[in-house]
């Protein structure tokens, strides 16, 4: 097996991982929103007045364990909603782990497979990556002005924030694919002719 291939592993392997992250939020979020209307007759609360109590999540038992987390059901319910918060921040945990797989290991090796040096291997969606990289990691999540410089995924303008849907996040591992398999024919044909 060959390092691209050993790449596109990588990044198939974090696609299962981003679809199985957000799929489950959003059925633990329909669980709890079940819950929660169950609870409303129960308690003769209104939803409303429901998304203002505190939801705790712990280690241990119930009310004797450790709290890490407190928000209000509201928050809950807002960051868990489809294309809410925890699905923003999966896809950009997801777009940082796949650029840093292809610049800290493969593209080396990807390098040495085909004869070439490093800098000699490069791919228009993966360079768009890492301008996604630089705005989320060194501005917050937030655009940079770089981002204007992206070949592919032209989605966002400096300021707005990284937030990238189940839709563009299926793009950027279909672009990831094409943009490779390009990269293959290419450092193949130069090493034949």
């Amino acid at each position: 097996m060959s390092k691209v291939d050993d790449f596109l592993q990588i990044v198939d392997d974090i696609y299962g991982l981003y679809l199985d992250a957000v799929n489950a939020i959003w059925v633990f979020r329909k669980k709890f929103v079940q819950f929660q209307e169950e609870n409303s007759i129960k308690l003769g609360k209104s939803i409303e007045e429901l998304d203002l109590r505190k939801q705790t999540f712990g280690k241990g038992e119930p009310f004797e364990g450790k709290e890490l987390h407190s928000c209000t059901q509201g928050e809950f319910k807002e960051r868990t909603k489809k294309n809410g918060k925890d699905s923003y921040l999966i896809a950009r945990l997801c777009v940082v782990m796949i650029y840093n797989y292809w610049e800290d290991y493969f593209r080396q090796e990807i390098a040495k497979e085909s004869g070439k040096i490093k800098n000699e291997i490069t791919s228009d969606i993966m360079g768009d990556l890492k301008h996604f990289r630089q705005s989320i990691i060194h501005h917050s999540g937030t655009a940079k002005k770089e981002i204007g410089k992206a070949k592919i995924l032209k989605w966002f303008r400096e300021g707005q924030k990284i937030n990238i849907n189940e839709e563009q996040f299926e793009e950027i591992v279909d672009e990831i694919k094409k943009g490779i398999e390009v990269l293959r024919k290419k450092n193949t044909s130069s090493n034949t002719g």
